[in-house]
């Protein structure tokens, strides 16, 4: 159980680069299972399943520009959500998912993005999250 989350903007987000997004601190995490300082990953310390939610608002995205998730589980991707702008504006992209974890392995989050410039993920706890709930055990 953790909801971590970006404090302060993420800059410089390289058009068509897959980019780690530091979660950089904690709503809550009464296991100690979300690294903050890091390597920006929850590590699950129970085998289980886990539901997954992540959002995640790029600053002035172009109209039709895609804003694409991607979860890890381990290194691996495991889930992704695609979406695309239909105006310029700020753009929100969640992803939503339940997924099977064994006791020490880890999800992380990357994003990408097709505006033709470098953008900003925009930061705050009501923005740009990652949260993981226990579901059920193995």
């Amino acid at each position: 159980l953790a909801k971590a989350y970006r404090s302060g903007d993420q800059t410089g987000i390289v058009s068509g680069t897959t980019t780690s997004i530091q979660f950089n601190a904690e709503s809550y995490d009464p296991g100690a299972n979300f690294d903050s300082a890091t390597n920006y990953r929850f590590t699950s310390s129970l085998g289980g399943y886990y539901a997954v939610n992540v959002q995640v608002v790029i600053q002035a995205i172009a109209a039709n520009a895609r804003s694409i998730i991607s979860l890890y589980r381990n290194g691996d991707e495991i889930s992704v959500s695609e979406d695309r702008a239909v105006t310029t504006e700020d753009h929100w992209t969640k992803l939503s998912d339940v997924v099977q974890i064994t006791s020490g392995s880890y999800l992380d989050v990357a994003f990408t993005h097709t505006h033709g410039a470098n953008r900003d993920i925009l930061g705050g706890e009501k923005y740009t999250y990652f949260s993981v709930n226990f579901v059920a055990g193995l």
